[in-house]
């Protein structure tokens, strides 16, 4: 069997539903408001992982799309398959990694600007 050529539905799809997510996901959880780099790098990590579930599922779907018995294998082996479909979700994390990345020092920034502007409101007595 020959190796499906690429497109949209097999490529495009997924990079872009998971890189658009690295934008938003972080903006939902994260907040304006926050002070904290210590929440900040949590909501990083739990957006991480968000977009690895959300791989791991888009990428099911494709599979079972194709033709592939994804629910008969969940099914039957729940723990290989959940896996095997992490572990190819994690192969997306190459283009929403750096993604994440950028929105996390960009929201660190802002964070630290926050925290200057509170510090100096306290230094006026304001």
């Amino acid at each position: 069997m020959s190796p499906e050529p690429i497109n949209f539905a097999n490529t495009a799809l997924p990079l872009g539903l998971t890189g658009v997510l690295a934008i938003l996901i972080p903006e939902f959880l994260a907040g304006q408001r926050s002070t904290s780099q210590k929440r900040l790098a949590a909501m990083i990590l739990g957006s991480a992982g968000l977009l690895l579930g959300v791989g791991a599922i888009t990428l099911a779907i494709l599979y079972a799309q194709r033709g592939s018995d994804v629910t008969a294998s969940l099914t039957r082996f729940p723990v290989q398959t959940s896996l095997y479909f992490l572990s190819r979700s994690g192969l997306l994390a190459l283009f929403w990694g750096p993604l994440l990345v950028l929105v996390w020092l960009i929201k660190a920034q802002a964070v630290e600007a926050r925290r200057g502007l509170a510090r100096a409101d306290l230094g006026r007595g304001a």
